[in-house]
């Protein structure tokens, strides 16, 4: 595992499967901020010493220059749209990297993706298991979606989450 001092790292979307990600980025030294809308998981995160934010746009304005990381599918829980995605994104600011982690329907971040390009937020495509046993003892395998420049930019952050990633090229 390595080392995020210093680095802040945002969740969106926080549930059962992300909150071992979390406690291993925590344990690497990075400042954790993370959002569900969830009261129940919101509960679980503040009883794990994680900073809880009350929307999207503030994890981006935590995280700044950071990682956030998006643990949630637009098609079946949607944190992320309408005003609150729109909010998100007013808040970005380059240099920040956005791992997508939606394993199931990536196509939907589209728009969002290019507007935080647009911003010179770095954007990767890194789907996750969802096996909590395997996110728990980071045994599973990520395979990251990126430029060469955005995944060596993402890769402390994925190395800390799991021991087995492999670069997909993109672009």
């Amino acid at each position: 595992m390595g080392s995020l001092d210093g680095t802040a790292v945002g969740f969106i979307g926080l549930d059962g499967s992300g909150k071992p990600l979390a406690a291993r980025a925590k344990a690497a030294g990075a400042t954790i901020y993370a959002y569900n809308k969830s009261p129940a998981i919101r509960y679980e995160i503040a009883r794990a010493g994680i900073s809880l934010c009350q929307s999207p746009a503030e994890i981006a304005e935590k995280a700044a220059g950071g990682a956030i990381i998006l643990l949630v599918s637009r098609s079946d829980d949607p944190e992320i749209t309408d005003d609150n995605e729109a909010d998100m994104v007013d808040q970005l600011t380059s240099g920040t990297l956005i791992i997508n982690s939606d394993g199931t329907e990536t196509h939907g971040f589209h728009a969002l993706a290019a507007q935080a390009k647009e911003k010179g937020v770095h954007w990767i495509n890194a789907p996750l298991l969802d096996d909590e046993e395997a996110l728990t003892e980071g045994s599973f395998e990520i395979k990251a979606s990126a430029t060469e420049n955005d995944f060596k930019r993402a890769l402390p952050v994925l190395n800390c989450l799991s021991g087995k990633i492999t670069h997909m090229t993109d672009g």
